[in-house]
């Protein structure tokens, strides 16, 4: 009887622990990309840009760098903040394609469930005109998985959005 109550236990704390597993922030990138990296370390390792967009409003400054038409990585900072464009922190980015993936190989175009959920638990689930999986890691870093809208699972685009307020580099 010991025994079993022991092996229930133990299972139930498996079961528990995955279920409040979260993404570590390490692995929040993609091809090397992500928030704390510099627009001229993105430069480095993704080459020029296909299109530079500068915007500046309301006291805000951004740059956006374009690849293609699935990958783009945004730069915010106050407009009164004077750094070279490569030195901007990278605050996000958008990549709708398989060209790059996450350090563990996690891509566009996989299983959701199979790919991330088994590895990092699931994330919080937000349906606001697509539907994503939301993994938060503090200070103010989001990382999101957009999946299809018919199966839910294959996973259509991978972002990432933070407060750039807070997010000053790693």
């Amino acid at each position: 009887m010991k025994k079993i109550f022991l092996f229930c236990s133990l299972f139930l704390m498996l079961l528990t622990s995955a279920a409040f597993a979260a993404m570590p922030r390490d692995e929040m990138y993609v091809g090397g990309v992500g928030a704390g990296v510099t627009l001229g370390y993105v430069r480095s390792v993704c080459g020029e840009p296909m299109e530079v967009k500068h915007h500046r409003n309301e006291g805000i400054k951004s740059v956006v760098y374009v690849y293609s038409k699935a990958f783009r990585v945004t730069a915010r900072v106050w407009a009164r903040d004077e750094k070279p464009e490569d030195e901007l922190v990278v605050t996000g980015f958008w990549l709708s394609d398989s060209s790059l993936a996450t350090p563990s190989g996690i891509t566009v175009g996989m299983s959701y469930e199979k790919d991330v959920e088994s590895k990092f638990g699931p994330g919080r689930e937000v349906m606001r005109g697509d539907f994503k999986y939301i993994y938060d890691e503090e200070p103010g870093v989001q990382f999101q998985f957009y999946v299809d809208e018919e199966d839910k699972d294959t996973i259509v685009a991978i972002s990432q959005e933070t407060d750039w307020t807070i997010v000053r580099g790693t």
